[in-house]
Parts: structure tokens; C-alpha cells; sequence
């Protein structure tokens, strides 16, 4: 049987240096668990994290292996220079990039959380990317599962101007599996 330890997860993402709107976002997810079950997509309200909505996303994992972005904060358009809501994540990468990425969101939606973090440099400052992608629990009634995504990247006006490479949707540099259950 599959049990969360939310005090557990807690101190894993602490432990990997997640830091300021993730970590927010992570106590609050993980506020959501009950009996050690992960936390439902209904049960999450928005209007609880509201410094965080635009830096989040929430992506639904189909049956055929599409990962459609359902919807999308406006540092994630912003960020990226289009609107992500409606597309298919996977058939935005190139083609080598899929069996990795695919992998790594199954585990998300199966049993992990997961961690992205890519350094660029914009305006002669370094800056580190952190994309925190968090499960729902459950599979709806067409066989999809949820999954939340976070960045903590909220571009200006003036950063768009210099858009560095590290915004667009390649692999990041780092990637961690973070396991939720015992």
C-alpha cells in the first residue's frame, strides 16, 4: 500500500534547497494531503496561493501519452513568448527529448514529484530556474491524471527583450526525482 509521509516529503524538498515561491507552494500541496493519500485537483484553490498563480500550470497526462496544458499562469506565456494552454507539451520537443520527458512525467503522475533547474544569465546576473512539477491524486473518468507545475521565474518587459535559451522548453540541467511514497 502506498502511504505519504508529508513531514518525510517536507524535509526532502527542503533538503534539495527548494526555496521562496516553490517551497510556498509545496507547503500548501502538501497541506492538501489527507490520510496519506496525495492531494486531489478539486481540492486545490488557487485563491489560497494567489502570489503564486503566475508562475503555475497544471498539465493533464492523457491515456495516449499527451501532456496538454490545461492552463497556464502569465509568467509561463510570458516566458515562453506564446500561450501554452491547449498544446501538447511532448509534441512541442524535439523528437530525442521525448522518451525523457515522458518517462519523467509518468513518474510524477505515478508516484514522485520532480525538480528542474537551469541557470542562465540575463543583464549580466546568473539566475537559477526551478520548476517544480507536483501529482494529483486519482485518474478521471477518459484515464488522464493532473499535474501541477510551478516556476519561479516572472519575467519582466525588459527581460523579454533578451529572452535567454534557458526559458524555452528544452531539458533543464538538473533533474530530480523526489519519491512521495514508502
Amino acid at each position: 500500500m502506498r502511504i505519504l509521509d508529508e513531514g518525510r516529503a517536507m524535509a526532502t524538498f527542503e533538503r534539495m534547497g527548494l526555496h521562496g515561491s516553490n517551497l510556498s507552494l509545496t507547503r500548501y500541496w502538501l497541506s492538501l494531503c489527507k490520510d496519506g493519500e496525495l492531494p486531489r485537483k478539486e481540492d486545490f484553490e488557487p485563491r489560497r496561493i494567489k502570489s503564486n498563480l503566475p508562475g503555475i500550470a497544471l498539465f493533464e497526462v492523457a491515456h495516449s501519452g499527451a501532456v496538454v496544458c490545461r492552463l497556464a499562469g502569465t509568467a509561463i506565456d510570458r516566458g515562453l513568448g506564446w500561450s501554452m494552454v491547449g498544446k501538447d507539451f511532448i509534441s512541442l520537443l524535439p523528437e530525442e527529448e521525448r522518451p525523457i520527458r515522458v518517462s519523467r512525467l509518468h513518474k510524477v503522475v505515478t508516484d514522485s514529484a520532480g525538480l528542474a533547474r537551469t541557470r542562465f544569465q540575463i543583464h549580466g546576473r546568473e539566475f537559477v530556474q526551478e520548476n517544480l512539477l507536483l501529482p494529483f491524486d486519482g485518474i478521471s473518468e477518459t484515464g488522464s491524471q493532473h499535474f501541477l507545475l510551478h516556476t519561479n521565474v516572472r519575467p519582466n518587459d525588459f527581460d523579454l527583450l533578451v529572452r535567454p535559451e534557458a526559458w524555452n522548453t528544452s531539458l533543464p540541467e538538473d533533474y530530480q526525482e523526489i519519491a512521495l511514497f514508502h
